[in-house]
């Protein structure tokens, strides 16, 4: 099992929170907030917190669709 930390940024808002985002075999398990940023300071808001449970949902739109 391959397991790695990449550090990225929070989608939701205009703030930018740094995200720690824990990969396992290329799958997003599990976020945190990154201790050293300054936007956030470790710290994560309601949405950002709830990531991992959100980027691989059944019911996520992921592309565009035009009707």
């Amino acid at each position: 099992m391959t397991s790695s930390i990449v550090k990225t940024t929070c989608p939701y808002c205009g703030v930018g929170c740094g995200v720690d985002a824990k990969l396992e075999n290329g799958n997003l398990i599990a976020v945190s907030g990154t201790t050293d940023h300054p936007a956030n300071y470790g710290k994560l808001c309601v949405k950002g917190s709830s990531l991992h449970e959100t980027v691989d949902h059944e019911g996520r739109i992921d592309r565009k669709s035009v009707v």
